[in-house]
């Protein structure tokens, strides 16, 4: 991020960045590249924990390489009946392949689809928010697992469609049921070499934010960060 972007991140002595954008502001999908594990352990800890009183945050985390930075998190989360409520409120699930992340984001979408549903018949007020946050780390493995498994299937229209779906469903949050979703991807730096965030990029701009390509990437994460990320933050 450059110095446009002072009111949503802070940069510690060590070079990391603290990314504190709210969960209300984020785009539909956010690319995070290599990220800090301290900074995305705050991160979640922080949009569970300082969402007010009439909202609920739940957190799905899908790895494909044991990647959550469970050390942190605990060095972070209060040891008290907040803490409690954090680690409640996350759920760490595994994926090794395109097909195992394509059953587990269904099956969350219909936990979605259910919860809306709940929240209807029983006339919950608008102003009681849950707010679904969905984390996907190790897309890369996902993606080389299946192409070395089943080299003749489409994963790249896989991962469109994956996308896809979770798109059309960001679009339809923030409606009558009070229940929204954003997704971030956490891409490792080697994956997005072959890009660059425009200087004018702000994380809070409505505008579709891609990196910019400097040489046409064939990489997953460069591929994802083009065609499929809102914003892409460092």
């Amino acid at each position: 991020m450059n110095a446009k972007d002072k009111n949503n991140s802070n940069t510690s002595r060590n070079g990391t960045q603290d990314f504190s954008v709210s969960l209300d502001d984020l785009n539909p999908v956010t690319a995070w590249i290599s990220p800090n594990p301290k900074s995305l352990a705050q991160y979640v800890a922080d949009t569970i924990d300082k969402t007010n009183s009439n909202s609920n945050v739940v957190v799905f985390y899908i790895d494909a390489s044991n990647s959550f930075p469970l050390h942190q998190f605990e060095k972070v989360v209060p040891k008290d009946e907040r803490g409690t409520k954090i680690y409640e409120s996350i759920r760490i699930q595994i994926a090794l392949n395109l097909s195992e992340l394509n059953l587990t984001v269904r099956k969350i979408l219909q936990f979605i689809s259910r919860e809306k549903i709940t929240r209807r018949l029983n006339k919950v007020p608008h102003q009681n928010k849950l707010k679904v946050l969905l984390i996907l780390s190790g897309i890369e493995i996902m993606f080389k697992n299946s192409r070395m498994s089943l080299p003749q299937d489409p994963h790249h229209t896989i991962l469109r469609d994956l996308f896809l779906r979770l798109r059309v469903e960001a679009n339809h949050s923030c409606d009558e049921s009070g229940l929204t979703l954003k997704t971030f991807v956490i891409l490792p730096l080697q994956e997005c070499q072959k890009c660059q965030i425009p200087k004018e990029s702000n994380v809070l701009n409505n505008k579709r934010q891609r990196m910019v390509p400097t040489i046409l990437g064939n990489s997953v994460g460069d591929y994802i960060v083009k065609f499929y990320a809102d914003t892409s933050i460092t």
